[in-house]
C-alpha cells in the first residue's frame, strides 16, 4: 500500500497490463468474503434494509489516525463503498492537525514506507450515483482499540455494520429510527445465509478466495474481483481528499491532475 506512488503511476500500469490483456489482483481480501458479496445482494440489490441513505466508515484509529490510516486501513474502506455504490462523482474533505486546519508544513513522511501523508483527523464526503453520500474519518483519540474500523449502511429500513475483524462481520437491524429504545447492542442479527467461517485459517482461506478468483479470471478472460483497476479507483479515493482539502471545496472524480496531490502542493 499505496499501489503506485501517484494516480499518474497507476495509470501507466493499468494501461501496461490491459495493453497485453494480463489480469492483476490486489490485496483487498476483505472483499472476498462471501458474506460481502452476499450484503451487497441482500442490501443493496434487494433491499434489506429499504432504500439506501448513506454510508459512514472510519479507519482503526489507532497510532495511524490520520493520513496513515487513510491509506493503510481507509483502503478496505472505499474497496467496499466502491463494491456497494460505484465510482463516487466527487469529494469534500477537511483535514486538521490537533484540531487546526492542516496546511502544506504538515505535510510529513509515515511509519511505513507509504508516501506523504497528512493530518491526524480527517473528514471526507463522497458523493455517489443519485446523490447519495459516503463518509469516512479518522481521528487520533485515547482508546485507539480499533473497534469502530468498517462501514455502517443506513437504510429506510433499517441499519446494517461491517467491522472489519479477521473475516468482515456483517449484522443488520430492522429500525426505522436508526436508534433501539432498549440496548443498541441487542436486536443485530446475521445476514440470512449467512457463511460461517469460524475455525478456518484467515490468511489461507482469504487468499484462496482471491488466487482462486484470479485464476477464473484468466480462464474467463474478465477482470478479477479485486482487480489493478479497482485497486486505482480506491486509491483516487484517497487521493481525492487530499485535492479536496487543498483545493478548499468540492472537487469532481476522476481527478484531473494525476499528481499526487501533497507532492504538488509542497
Amino acid at each position: 500500500k499505496p499501489i503506485s506512488t501517484d494516480l499518474a503511476e497507476a495509470d501507466a500500469m493499468v494501461e501496461a497490463v490491459e495493453s497485453k490483456n494480463l489480469k492483476w489482483s490486489i490485496a483487498h481480501q476483505k472483499r472476498m468474503c462471501p458474506d460481502v458479496a452476499l450484503a451487497k445482494k441482500l442490501i443493496f440489490e434487494e433491499g434489506l434494509i429499504g432504500d439506501i441513505l448513506e454510508l459512514r466508515g472510519r479507519g482503526k484509529e489507532d497510532h495511524r489516525a490520520g493520513g496513515e490510516d487513510l491509506i493503510v486501513l481507509g483502503t478496505h474502506i472505499f474497496d467496499l463503498m466502491l463494491f456497494f455504490m460505484g465510482r463516487p462523482e466527487w469529494c469534500a474533505s477537511n483535514i486538521t492537525v490537533d484540531g487546526e486546519r492542516a496546511t502544506k508544513k504538515d505535510i510529513r513522511q509515515p511509519s511505513e514506507p507509504l508516501g506523504p501523508i497528512l493530518g491526524n483527523e480527517i473528514q471526507s464526503t463522497f458523493g455517489f450515483e443519485g446523490a447519495r453520500p459516503g463518509f469516512f474519518a479518522t481521528r487520533k483519540n485515547k482508546d485507539g482499540n480499533g473497534g469502530r474500523w468498517g462501514l455502517d449502511i443506513y437504510g429506510s429500513k433499517g441499519i446494517a455494520k461491517i467491522r472489519m475483524e479477521v473475516f468482515p462481520e456483517i449484522e443488520w437491524k430492522e429500525t426505522t429510527s436508526w436508534v433501539s429504545s432498549g440496548d443498541q447492542q441487542t436486536g443485530w442479527e446475521k445476514l440470512p445465509g449467512h457463511v460461517d467461517l469460524t475455525g478456518s485459517d484467515p490468511s489461507a482461506v482469504m487468499n484462496a478466495f482471491a488466487i482462486d478468483d484470479l485464476l477464473e479470471a484468466i480462464e474467463e478472460d474478465r477482470q478479477p474481483k479485486v482487480s489493478l483497476q479497482s485497486g486505482r479507483d480506491s486509491y483516487e479515493m484517497i487521493q481525492a481528499v487530499y485535492a479536496a482539502h487543498i483545493n478548499g471545496g468540492r472537487i469532481d472524480i476522476p481527478l484531473k491532475d494525476r499528481r499526487h496531490p501533497l507532492v504538488a502542493w509542497s
